[in-house]
C-alpha cells in the first residue's frame, strides 16, 4: 500500500472567507501580496525582526495580532457577533489585558508599547465606541517600510534609535 503525499499549505494561505483567500495579518495591505514565510509562525519573518529590535511589548503585541487575526478569519463568527470586533475585517482585533498578559505582560507596559508603535506608525487604533474599552488594532500601512530589514543594517539602527527615543519620551511623559 503506498502512501498518498499530501503538501499542506501553510496556515497563513489556508483560509478562505466567502471565496476570497486570506493572506494572515497583512492581508489590508499591499493588495494581494503574498509572503513567503522563513519560519513555523503564521507571520513573515520581518514582523518577527521588527519587533524584536522595538523590544519584549512589541513581540507580544504583533504576536497577538497575527494570532488573534489568523483565529478570526479562521472562524464563523455569525453565531457570536460580538467575538469579531469589526465584522467582515479580521485583521481588527481587540487587545486585551488578559491576552497580553499570557506572554508576560502587564497593563501598563501594554499601553506604553502602543503608544510607541502608534507613533511608529506600525499598528493603527480604532477609534473608541466607548470609554474604558480595550484597544481594537491592526498593522498599519508603515509595517511595510521594514520588509527589508533583514538585510539593511541601517534601517535597523534607525528603527532602534527611534524607538528608544519613544520609549523614554512616553516613560518620561508618564511619571510625571
Amino acid at each position: 500500500m503506498s502512501r498518498n503525499s499530501h503538501t499542506t499549505p501553510s496556515l497563513i494561505t489556508n483560509i478562505s472567507i466567502n471565496g476570497n483567500r486570506y493572506q494572515g495579518p497583512l492581508q489590508h495591505l499591499e493588495g494581494k501580496k503574498d509572503f513567503k514565510l522563513f519560519t513555523w509562525c503564521k507571520d513573515p519573518e520581518f514582523l518577527f525582526a521588527t519587533a524584536s529590535i522595538i523590544g519584549r511589548g512589541a513581540l507580544v503585541v504583533f504576536r497577538c495580532i497575527t494570532h488573534r487575526s489568523s483565529i478570526q478569519a479562521n472562524t464563523d463568527y455569525q453565531f457570536l457577533p460580538y467575538q469579531n470586533p469589526i465584522v467582515g475585517q479580521p485583521e481588527w482585533i481587540v487587545l486585551s489585558n488578559v491576552m497580553v498578559g499570557r506572554y508576560g505582560v502587564d497593563r501598563y507596559e501594554k499601553y506604553r508599547t502602543l503608544k510607541v508603535l502608534k507613533a511608529l506608525e506600525l499598528i493603527e487604533l480604532h477609534p473608541d465606541l466607548a470609554p474604558g474599552r480595550c484597544p481594537v488594532i491592526k498593522f498599519a500601512q508603515g509595517i511595510m517600510e521594514y520588509e527589508d530589514i533583514l538585510n539593511d543594517e541601517d534601517m535597523r539602527t534607525a528603527l532602534k534609535y527611534k524607538s528608544d527615543k519613544l520609549k523614554k519620551q512616553f516613560n518620561v511623559s508618564e511619571t510625571k
